[in-house]
């Protein structure tokens, strides 16, 4: 073991060399780099630093922060927007129970008189109508789902048909229900069995497809909602 003394003798020594060796050292390399230690070398590296680095810096926080502000304002909206089909989706769907209800006293054994007929076609008419308008407005909505092509293929290829099919045995069973009255000519529709025992049925198993696939299209659009809360939480919506 050292004693205090040795160590301090070693110290000493090195120090010594270290000093021999500044001194030594070419002059030319001390001229080259001196210079950085004084105050016009620091002023120079400061001056350096605060109009280079620092902009460079501000410009990229900015546009950093500009690309955020950006992608908060897009998922801002397009969540809203998802939110808004949801809803005219779920909206569109009772227009099936509304054409149902509609021609629910048809089910009865009953006779239609003129006026009772005219004014069910024209509701049948309107509905369709108001159906159609909702119809192309929960498409445009839609597409800003990011997995537009399986709510296409979904929501047009199945819901959309069945819901066609729906609308055409409503229709159908409308005018089976006139001509069985003798209120008009059946033409092409001399086949339409009027029975409503059978219409019924029909009309019951189409609703009840239609609500299995309405079940499968909110669900996958509250799926793809879920997963925008949860990246809208990061900006604190």
């Amino acid at each position: 073991m050292l004693t205090e003394e040795e160590k301090a003798h070693i110290v000493e020594k090195i120090q010594f060399e270290n000093t021999i060796r500044k001194e030594l050292s070419p002059v030319e390399e001390r001229k080259r780099y001196g210079w950085i230690e004084s105050k016009i070398g620091l002023l120079l590296i400061g001056s350096l630093i605060t109009g280079l680095f620092v902009p460079t810096f501000q410009y990229t926080q900015k546009l950093w922060e500009w690309k955020r502000q950006n992608k908060f304002a897009n998922l801002t909206f397009r969540l809203s927007v998802m939110r808004d089909c949801l809803r005219e989706f779920i909206y569109l769907s009772a227009f099936a129970p509304e054409a149902y209800e509609r021609i629910k006293p048809l089910l009865k054994e009953t006779k239609l008189t003129n006026e009772e007929y005219k004014d069910l076609e024209r509701q049948y008419i309107d509905l369709q109508n108001r159906r159609f308008v909702q119809n192309a407005k929960v498409i445009s909505l839609m597409s800003h789902f990011k997995d537009i092509e399986d709510f296409r293929k979904l929501f047009e290829e199945k819901y959309s048909n069945a819901f066609n099919l729906y609308m055409r045995y409503v229709g159908e069973f409308i005018t089976a229900k006139g001509c069985a009255s003798g209120l008009k000519q059946c033409g092409q529709k001399k086949d339409v069995d009027p029975g409503l025992a059978e219409q019924e049925q029909r009309l019951s198993a189409k609703l009840a497809d239609l609500k299995e696939f309405h079940e499968k299209v909110v669900a996958k659009m509250k799926e793809e909602i879920g997963r925008a809360e949860d990246e809208g939480k990061r900006f604190g919506l």
